[in-house]
């Protein structure tokens, strides 16, 4: 089994109630959720992709609150 060694001091690029979003010198990012606990480390691309679909599914919520205009 392959040892595994720390890349180095973590960079905290943004943090809220929910969620901790930091990232290693190495350019993995880690995702926190407060609520579980839960750390999800990915690529770049994937940090990408994963804001965008956040994004998107935050607007369809927003839209679906909103009082329909006629």
């Amino acid at each position: 089994m392959s040892e595994k060694r720390p890349c180095g001091k973590h960079v905290d690029l943004a943090s809220n109630g929910a969620v901790k979003i930091s990232q290693c010198p190495c350019g993995t990012f880690y995702v926190t959720l407060h609520a579980s606990g839960v750390t999800v480390r990915m690529n770049e691309e994937t940090f990408k992709g994963a804001t965008s679909a956040f994004l998107a599914a935050t607007d369809k919520v927003t839209e679906s609150t909103c009082p329909s205009i006629n």
